[in-house]
């Protein structure tokens, strides 16, 4: 799941721990694009005859791509195992310096998006179509997505983080003003 959110509606979603004990909130690979409000070109030159093209010819080539009655069973190249282990080295990694646990759960489903992507990209080259084996090449291609994916999420990770944090002495000052309360106690 691919989910592109503001910072502020995904820390809603973080507090909620039900979402965590299964590994939930770790499936989702998170986009945060840099905003463009305020700098927006109002005339762009739009896509380009040849990227159109090429999208049509690709798109063309997935729809008329007749599904098997038994899924085809993909396998890593030598190539690729090699890229995928080194992909999960560098997660492990990452892990047991992470300090931030939500994140630390992300990152220990990198593996399988990796996978998973370097599956969705072997299947949309037409060039791999009566391939079974996932190439170096396209594991190596997957890895980078997964890396671009990662450094967004750590993004989203700590400003859900931050959110939070700022949260409770909101909810406080909420509280406060709502019982027009001058005077209360500690706890």
């Amino acid at each position: 799941i691919v989910a592109t959110t503001q910072p502020r509606p995904f820390a809603k979603v973080m507090g909620v721990e039900a979402y965590h004990s299964k590994g939930f909130i770790a499936r989702f690979a998170l986009a945060l694009p840099r905003s463009i409000q305020g700098a927006r070109k109002q005339r762009r030159a739009g896509v380009s005859a040849e990227a159109r093209s090429d999208y049509q010819t690709l798109l063309g080539g997935l729809l008329e791509r007749p599904i098997p009655a038994v899924p085809t069973k993909l396998r890593l190249s030598e190539d690729a195992f090699q890229v995928f282990a080194a992909c999960g080295a560098e997660a492990d990694r990452e892990i047991t310096t992470n300090r931030d646990a939500s994140f630390g759960a992300w990152i220990g489903k990198l593996r399988g998006l990796a996978a998973r992507l370097a599956g969705i990209l072997h299947v949309s080259d037409p060039k791999n179509h009566a391939l079974d084996a996932i190439s170096g090449e396209t594991m190596a291609r997957a890895v980078e997505v997964s890396r671009y994916l990662s450094a967004h999420a750590r993004v989203a990770y700590e400003h859900a983080e931050r959110a939070a944090l700022d949260e409770d002495p909101r909810r406080l000052l909420r509280w406060i003003r709502d019982s027009h309360r001058l005077q209360f106690t500690h706890a």
